[in-house]
């Protein structure tokens, strides 16, 4: 599923030439371009592997959840499968903050320190808890800014674009035949919509 583009009314001018072409009104993407961009990020992938380097997996649409998800569990590194957060970068400290808060409060359940509380005030503190898991539970483990991130979803996800960009963080992403590959530091030309496509890309990276 990887050379399958969108519309040829939809299409990024920077991406022409990593087209092969078009057929029944969609961009076809040339999966020899994909091959070869594929290899350098993968390269870098595992450049940053063997330096223990924080990299997180970036993913928000239905498309790309469960292989988010998948590759973060394989891989022990953070992870956003749900909304982007804003100010994760670019507001650490505060972002920070609410990982310290939700760990604090998921200790006081397992020891069972909740139990001084009331049953309404314990009630609050289960519904806190299943917020801050929602919004900061995939980057529990990301003590400080990392050294890279892997984007599936380039248009959903512009926000952390932009946050690593003022950060100077190096992305690599998946870029299809309506992104420009020029926001990214290393762009992978291929299908973001389709899952096997996602499946296949993720768990190379």
């Amino acid at each position: 599923g990887c050379p399958f583009g969108h519309r040829t009314l939809r299409w990024e001018p920077r991406m022409g030439p990593f087209f092969f072409g078009e057929r029944g009104g969609f961009h076809i993407i040339n999966l020899g371009q994909t091959n070869i961009m594929l290899e350098q990020a993968a390269n870098v992938m595992r450049d940053l592997g063997s330096r223990n380097a924080m990299v997180v997996f970036v993913g928000s649409k239905p498309q790309a959840r469960i292989a988010m998800q998948d590759a973060a569990t394989r891989t022990g590194q953070p992870v956003v499968f749900e909304r982007w957060l804003g100010g994760t970068f670019t507001n650490f400290s505060v972002i920070a903050k609410l990982v310290r808060r939700m760990i604090d409060l998921e200790r006081a359940v397992e020891s069972g320190e909740v139990r001084r509380y009331t049953k309404y005030e314990q009630g609050k503190l289960h519904e806190e808890i299943k917020r801050l898991q929602k919004l900061v539970g995939g980057i529990r483990t990301m003590n400080r800014l990392p050294d890279a991130i892997f984007v599936v979803g380039m248009r959903e996800e512009i926000t952390a674009i932009r946050e690593a960009h003022r950060k100077k963080i190096p992305i690599i992403a998946i870029c299809d035949s309506n992104n420009d590959p020029a926001l990214v530091t290393h762009a992978i030309p291929a299908n973001d919509d389709g899952v096997k496509s996602v499946e296949l890309i993720t768990k190379i990276m």
